[in-house]
């Protein structure tokens, strides 16, 4: 059963309004145009049903819309960018990690710089108290000291007793 026609019929036909003029050689082809040209029909409709959608919404035109739950998504994304994941997990971690430890070096500077200060302040009074030694070990001040504070008077070198212990 073939659907054939003359050239002659072809040429009539151009006039129609037809959109489409294709020749058959079988009805199975014909049945498969049809189908093919619903399913176009389909996607179009489909097509334009989004594209209103989304010019709506405020979302691109070209985005095609997938309905899925939110959990089924996030668990897609993740078994499908899992080492990304995982990088970034161990670059957050290395990052807190990194900033424990600059507090760390600081509170040990700054016990540092505390133990710096301190030594220092006390070395200066170590040496006001090696200065402070010095003179009062000095004989004018011992004596300056025993005749004001005490009022305690030298004796003259007659009248000194010397004792002796050798014996």
């Amino acid at each position: 059963m073939t659907n054939t026609k003359p050239i002659d019929d072809f040429d009539n036909d151009l006039n129609k309004d037809d959109e489409n003029i294709i020749l058959f050689e079988s009805e199975k082809e014909e049945e498969v145009l049809k189908t093919s040209k619903k399913i176009q029909e389909i996607d179009i409709k489909e097509h334009i049903q989004n594209r209103i959608y989304g010019a709506s919404c405020g979302i691109d035109k070209n985005l095609v819309v997938h309905k899925h739950s939110l959990f089924k998504s996030i668990v897609l994304d993740i078994q499908e960018h899992i080492l990304t994941y995982i990088l970034a997990f161990v670059l957050c971690v290395l990052c807190v990690y990194k900033i424990h430890q600059v507090q760390e070096t600081r509170n040990i500077v700054a016990k540092y710089n505390q133990v710096l200060t301190d030594n220092e302040n006390l070395h200066k009074k170590w040496l006001e108290l090696i200065a402070t030694k010095q003179k009062l070990s000095e004989h004018t001040e011992i004596k300056k000291a025993a005749v004001e504070r005490l009022g305690m008077m030298t004796t003259k070198t007659e009248a000194e007793l010397v004792i002796n212990l050798n014996r």
